[in-house]
């Protein structure tokens, strides 16, 4: 018996070395699809035993992931969200969020690069990426369908200040939350499953009890509250992906109207700020998103956010400046402002444009390019208020909107000033169409907080996803950030001088 076990173990390691040790019998490439998304990653790919492997860098990339190598620990790993793939140099066995999968080969390390077997696609990759994956070795392609996140799990909590449920996910996904009466939160989640171990529970404080159910194109959730409940939020949330519903009994305090009038000392000090040229001049407000501890996303080479939108907007204020326009910027450090708080620098600078410089970010490491966004109300905000006339609840966003009075009030400031918002992104999109040859993912309305209490046009610019590898190196680079900065700054002057 022992002789039997010991010839097994032989033969494995045997057969695992001649595996390890066997020349590539060719070399190919294999291009990953995303249904829905023109995608064109190249992912390597060699034979070993009869066996296609696939180089694990490259299908990181292709994915959005991060890739991790410990030397010491000889394990490999993939980061994807909050979720993580573990491999080990010679082994057969992949783990996968705690279980454990077999994808029949062994991964491989040659060279310093990692290669995984192509059951890895489907019985590790897939699934950690909440895909349907399919390799397509006579046309050389990796097919891959996303698909609809998971409910699975639904809790109940006891918070300070009123109670919350929180739907977990197995992925991100889209959502809307409406009420037109009180009593009750109606939830969809587009595309969304249940899982068949979803267990919902009783209610608890002011949530009486939690109902879900798959419709035709997603599932349906409806939270019923208790009559004392007046305001409510809806986030969605990572790490790991979860919505988050939180009902609150009256009382909480909402937030303020813009202080237009409020003194200028709040002001940044004066040597915190271009001066202009001239008398008459055109006042340019910019806005350079992060700072401090928000550093917004991270490159996979490691630049941030919030140092990359820091400089494209001091290069932008040099050139308005060079060209005679008074420029303020929210901030010259790396300091922490609010959204409201950037609005009201804004207002009590008298600016004539306010321009938020911010980095896109994507889960999808492939999606890149630039677009400019300009204010519209949150239609859910429109259907709140409506629902609050109507004696339901009130949609608070984030934990800053307890009064359907007090968003509109915010909110009201820069709807005066849409159609200008709308000039301005487009001279800015076509300059920078002009200048950057990267995709172009156009104009966009979009809710912004901070835009939202403006008093003047205003427009947020994503010069680039630092979420792509591409669009990060060329972020990176001073000379690329200052044609993107030139074009931003004549866009600005075009809206200025009319010739939007």
């Amino acid at each position: 018996m022992r002789s039997r076990a010991l010839a097994f173990v032989l033969l494995t390691v045997v057969a695992a070395s001649a595996l390890l040790c066997a020349a590539p019998a060719g070399a190919d490439q294999y291009r990953v699809v995303f249904r829905g998304e023109r995608r064109g990653d190249q992912v390597d790919a060699i034979e070993v035993g009869g066996v296609t492997y696939l180089r694990l860098e490259d299908l990181a990339r292709a994915f959005g992931a991060s890739r991790h190598w410990n030397p010491r620990t000889q394990k490999a790993a993939l980061a994807i969200d909050s979720r993580r793939i573990v491999m080990t140099d010679g082994s057969a066995f992949v783990s996968l969020g705690g279980s454990t999968v077999n994808v029949t080969r062994p991964v491989l390390v040659r060279g310093g690069e990692v290669w995984v077997p192509r059951l890895f696609l489907t019985r590790a990759l897939g699934p950690g990426t909440n895909s349907d994956v399919e390799l397509d070795a006579e046309r050389g392609l990796i097919s891959v369908s996303r698909l609809g996140a998971r409910i699975t799990t639904v809790a109940v909590e006891q918070r300070v200040g009123g109670t919350a449920v929180v739907f977990g996910l197995s992925d991100a996904a889209a959502f809307t939350a409406e009420n037109e009466r009180r009593g009750s939160i109606d939830l969809v989640f587009d595309g969304a499953v249940l899982s068949d171990t979803l267990v919902v529970p009783e209610g608890l404080g002011h949530v009486s009890g939690v109902s879900v159910r798959e419709v035709e194109g997603g599932v349906e959730a409806t939270v019923s509250v208790s009559d004392a409940v007046r305001v409510y939020s809806a986030v969605y949330r990572r790490g790991p992906s979860r919505i988050e519903v939180e009902a609150e009994a009256a009382g909480g305090s909402g937030i303020s109207s813009p202080p237009l009038l409020e003194p200028r000392s709040l002001l940044p000090d004066s040597d915190e700020m271009f001066g202009g040229t001239g008398g008459g001049i055109q006042t340019v407000m910019l806005d350079p998103g992060g700072g401090g501890h928000e550093a917004g996303s991270v490159g996979r080479a490691g630049l941030t956010s919030k140092e990359v939108n820091l400089a494209l907007a001091r290069e932008i204020g040099e050139y308005l400046q060079d060209q005679g326009y008074y420029v303020f910027m929210t901030r010259h450090g790396d300091t922490h402002l609010t959204l409201k708080r950037r609005a009201e620098i804004a207002n009590l600078a008298g600016a004539n444009v306010f321009v938020s410089v911010q980095c896109g970010a994507h889960m999808s490491g492939a999606v890149g390019g630039f677009r400019v966004l300009y204010y519209e109300p949150r239609p859910d905000v429109v259907r709140g208020r409506r629902g609050a006339e109507r004696g339901g609840l009130v949609r608070r966003h984030r934990g800053r909107e307890p009064s359907p009075a007090d968003a509109l009030l915010w909110e009201s400031v820069q709807s005066e000033y849409v159609q200008e918002s709308r000039g301005l992104a487009r001279a800015v999109h076509r300059r920078l169409d002009a200048a950057i040859d990267r995709p172009d993912r156009g104009v966009r309305r979009a809710n912004l907080l901070v835009l939202g209490g403006c008093a003047m046009p205003a427009v947020q610019i994503e010069a680039g996803f630092i979420t792509n590898g591409t669009d990060e190196s060329l972020l990176s680079d001073r000379d690329y950030l200052r044609a993107v900065a030139r074009s931003i700054a004549l866009g600005i002057m075009d809206f200025t001088r009319g010739n939007d």
